[in-house]
This record gives C-alpha cells, structure tokens and sequence, in this order.
C-alpha cells in the first residue's frame, strides 16, 4: 500500500499491534490528535483506494 510512512505506522501499531493513540503519540514523539489524524486519514485513504470514498455505514 502506498499510504505516507506516518499513517501507515499509526494504522499497524493501532490495528495490527494492538497499542493505543497515547501509547502510539510516546513511541513516536508527537501528540495524541496528530495520532488521531494520522489514523482517520489513513483509514479515509484505505478507503478511497477500495473504491469507498464515502462513509458507506449509512
């Protein structure tokens, strides 16, 4: 996948290592919000990539 090296750790460290946006914003020297970002637009640009632009829960 070519998401920015940022949002591709948040989302594996989240999702795949189980840590949380705190645990996250300690390991990589930023903010629990900028973590936060990081994980809605990468989850937002996994989304566009499937072809889901949209929030489809609707």
């Amino acid at each position: 996948m070519d998401l920015p090296v940022g949002y591709r750790e948040a989302l594996f460290f989240h999702y795949v290592e189980g840590y949380s946006a705190a645990e996250i914003s300690h390991m990589q020297g930023k903010s629990e919000s900028a973590v936060f970002k990081a994980l809605s637009r990468g989850r937002q640009m996994i989304r566009e990539s499937i072809g889901g632009g949209q929030d489809e829960r609707s």
